[in-house]
C-alpha cells in the first residue's frame, strides 16, 4: 500500500544478510543523527507525451496488478465502448476481441494514451505523490487539462476519442478552471485559475 511518510529516513547498501546486519547495528548505536531532507521547497511537475511510443501491450502489467490503475482503465474503457462496441483494453493489449481496432491508428492510439495517463497519475497520486504543475503535448495536453482539473475525466476520454481527422465535430465538453498549475503547449503560459479552455482551444 506504500509507505509511512516518517520525518527521518536512513537508506542503506548491502549484499547479503549478514552485512545488512552489521550496518544496522551501526546505524542503531548512533541515535537519531539523520540527515532530514528539506522538502519545504520542492515542486513536482508532471509532463504528458503525445502518441508515437505506444505498443501493443503497454500498460498490461500495471492493469493486472495495481487495483486504481485498473479501475481509471476500466473507467475509460467503458466509455468508449459504448460508442464504438469495441473494447479500448482489446486494442490496448492486443486481445482476440479487438477487432479492427489498430494501436497505430490514432483513432485508438490518442483515446488509449489519454487512458493510460491519467491511469498513471492516478496510481502515482494513490501513494502520495501528486503533481504541482502539468504540461503534455498533443494528446498528453488533454490528460494533463484533466489532471490540472479543467476536464473531468469522461469529457477527457471523450474529448481524446473526437480530436482525430481534420474535420472532426468535437464532442462538447464542460471544461472548468484549472485548480493546478497547468502549462498550455498551445501558449507557453500558464492557464490562469481564471480562464477556461472550451472547444475553440481544443
Amino acid at each position: 500500500m506504500g509507505r509511512s511518510h516518517f520525518s527521518y529516513r536512513k537508506g542503506l547498501v548491502f549484499r547479503d544478510a549478514t552485512e545488512c546486519q552489521a550496518k544496522l547495528k551501526t546505524l542503531s548505536a548512533a541515535g537519531t543523527e539523520f540527515n532530514r531532507p528539506d522538502r519545504s521547497a520542492s515542486r513536482t511537475a508532471f509532463m504528458y507525451p503525445d502518441q508515437g511510443n505506444q505498443w501493443v501491450g503497454m500498460g498490461e502489467a500495471l492493469y493486472s496488478t495495481e487495483p486504481v490503475f485498473r479501475a481509471v482503465l476500466d473507467q475509460c474503457d467503458l466509455l468508449l465502448r459504448a460508442e464504438r462496441d469495441t473494447s479500448l483494453l482489446d486494442v490496448m493489449f492486443g486481445r482476440s476481441g479487438a477487432g479492427d481496432g489498430d494501436l497505430n491508428d490514432p483513432a485508438w492510439a490518442q483515446p488509449a494514451i489519454y487512458a493510460l495517463e491519467v491511469a498513471l497519475t492516478a496510481l502515482w497520486e494513490s501513494v502520495g505523490i501528486r503533481p504541482d504543475t502539468v504540461l503534455g503535448q498533443g494528446i498528453g495536453e488533454v490528460a494533463a487539462a484533466q489532471v490540472s482539473g479543467a476536464l473531468v475525466r469522461e469529457d477527457g476520454m471523450r474529448l481524446a476519442a473526437s480530436l482525430t481527422g481534420p474535420d472532426v465535430a468535437l464532442y462538447r465538453n464542460t471544461p472548468a478552471p484549472p485548480e493546478r498549475t497547468w502549462v498550455s503547449s498551445v501558449t507557453g503560459r500558464v492557464v490562469p485559475p481564471s480562464e477556461v479552455r472550451d472547444n475553440a482551444y481544443w
